[in-house]
């Protein structure tokens, strides 16, 4: 996959205390970036990072803080997602920000599409979220699995509200 950074052109993510929106930049997450995490992270971003594309999402605002980040596999036909993760400070009902793992499945879903793949995307929810991922993303769960997939339709719908200019 080749390297792709892109300036979401809606106010992508909401800060929570001040309700004020923020613009986003997505790119390729790169060794420089990875030790900077603190051990906070609930995933092992080091071995994920030669291993995948991992993306990294920040805001325009202020791009040394990463807000999330998502690891990417291609397969025949759809893209998935092994892994994504909000930042540290952007879990529990204190977060910073809210909008992070809406903002970076839309991003996969415009690479899907991009590729080819009618922007079908598929990852594996903790039963707890999967309810959660459904109202939010719109995602559907395969069979009684963890596996959830996102279509066409509902790729589509994700691509305009976060990427209207594209």
């Amino acid at each position: 996959m080749r390297n792709i950074q892109t300036r979401l052109q809606s106010n992508s993510i909401q800060h929570r205390e001040s309700g004020t929106w923020f613009d986003t930049l997505i790119s390729m997450a790169t060794f420089k970036d990875v030790p900077s995490l603190d051990g906070k992270w609930l995933f092992d971003w080091k071995k994920e990072v030669p291993r995948v594309p991992v993306y990294k999402l920040v805001t325009v605002e202020n791009p040394e803080t990463i807000q999330g980040l998502m690891s990417v596999e291609e397969n025949k036909g759809f893209l998935f997602v092994p892994l994504i993760e909000n930042a540290p400070h952007n879990r529990g009902n204190n977060k910073e920000y809210r909008g992070i793992p809406g903002n970076l499945i839309a991003f996969v879903c415009k690479l899907s599409d991009e590729r080819g793949y009618g922007g079908y995307v598929a990852f594996d929810a903790k039963t707890a979220l999967k309810e959660h991922y459904r109202n939010t993303l719109g995602a559907q769960a395969i069979g009684h699995s963890s596996r959830m997939f996102i279509d066409e339709k509902q790729a589509r719908e994700l691509i305009l509200f976060h990427f209207p200019k594209s």
